[in-house]
């Protein structure tokens, strides 16, 4: 069995554009889900953060939650030129896990909060200014 863990590494795109990372999680017991998602521009800048419970469905919805809103996200900050990018990293992982039973409303965080600036900086590394 293979059990080698992949790090994804975070790639920037074009100059003044903006790419909105997805993740998706599903509680194995009770099977709901949430997502996590983060927008940051081309010079990896944290633009928006933003996660949501969505409540009991397939992985495979809670990825399609997780693009919508991302997208909707980005255009209510402004963003049109938009890369998405679905199976997020750790960042969007810890955001995911952030987002509670019960409460359906996408909850915004303009900061990236203290738990992910680490993985933040772990996203780009390696990769060229």
């Amino acid at each position: 069995m293979n059990t080698e863990v992949k790090q994804t590494i975070w790639i920037k795109p074009l100059t003044d554009w903006y790419k909105v990372n997805t993740d998706a999680r599903q509680n194995t017991i009770n099977e709901n889900t949430t997502c996590g998602r983060v927008i940051r521009d081309h010079n990896r800048k944290w633009i928006v953060g933003f996660y949501k419970y969505i409540g009991i469905c397939s992985i495979l919805e809670a990825k399609l939650w997780a693009v919508y809103t991302g997208m909707m996200t980005a255009w209510d900050q402004g963003v049109q030129q938009l890369e998405v990018e679905t199976d997020g990293n750790q960042v969007e992982d810890s955001l995911a896990k952030k987002a509670s039973s019960g409460e359906l409303d996408v909850r915004i965080i303009h900061e990236p909060p203290q738990s992910v600036i680490k993985m933040l900086q772990d996203d780009c590394e390696g990769y060229p200014q």
